[in-house]
């Protein structure tokens, strides 16, 4: 058997080297590419808008029928059931795509994917409840959990249980059980203005376009209460 020259020997054992070493990064160190797929723009753009792991990469992806062949090039996949239809073509591939897939909010069977196990998909959940601390707890979680790479990946915080405070003003924080609570608030921060008129705002979400209307409201001397309109309000 001819001997290998120690030359080519060490260019040869260099190489495997380094395949060895770019295999690791693309298991344990590559970014994390999460799809939100479907997301209405009023609730994704609030939860994003706060600085987030920089491992991970979130990207919202409007769903028609064309939409389909690229969700391989994503770690985990993220459905809004609303309004969510897959065509056959769509469908077969969601069947053949072996990724981390969960629909939230489905509203049709046919929509209601789950490929995570049972403890992910409750650690999900709970994350999903609402919040942009819960939004970026759970970013961690599909990093160093669903998608199993540990390098440049905090081990991720439970998910905070939140208190129902339904209505709230520009920021998080700002937020209140009952009216009489904000209405106190709101007059002790100096924003209430006497005999003027007072919108309410329903919305899912507070941040974003919201914080742009409650601003341009007030600013035309009015009082105003965003309230969730997700929840039965008196």
């Amino acid at each position: 058997m001819r001997k290998i020259p120690r030359k080519y020997l060490f260019t040869i054992l260099g190489a495997v080297l380094v395949a060895v070493l770019a295999a690791l990064w693309q298991f344990y160190g590559s970014p994390t590419r999460v799809a939100f797929v479907n997301y209405p723009e009023y609730i994704l753009a609030p939860m994003l808008d706060q600085p987030i792991n920089s491992s991970v990469e979130v990207v919202p992806l409007k769903w028609t029928e064309k939409n389909g062949e690229e969700l391989k090039n994503y770690d985990c996949i993220i459905f809004f059931g609303m309004g969510l239809n897959f065509t056959e073509k769509q469908q077969e591939i969601l069947s053949k795509l072996k990724k981390p897939i969960y629909t939230t909010a489905s509203t049709r069977k046919e929509t209601a994917l789950n490929t995570l196990t049972d403890e992910q998909l409750d650690k999900l959940q709970q994350y999903l409840g609402g919040g942009k601390e819960n939004f970026r707890r759970m970013l961690d979680f599909i990093r160093y959990d669903i998608d199993g790479k540990r390098i440049n990946a905090p081990k991720p915080e439970p998910p905070k249980k939140l208190e129902r405070r339904p209505f709230f003003h520009i920021a998080e924080e700002d937020s209140f059980k009952t009216y009489q609570e904000y209405l106190d608030w709101y007059k002790k921060t100096g924003r209430y203005k006497e005999n003027a008129a007072t919108v309410c705002v329903l919305s899912g979400n507070g941040g974003g376009a919201l914080e742009d209307l409650i601003g341009a409201l007030e600013q035309k001397g009015m009082n105003v209460v965003a309230a969730n309109g997700m929840w039965n309000l008196l």
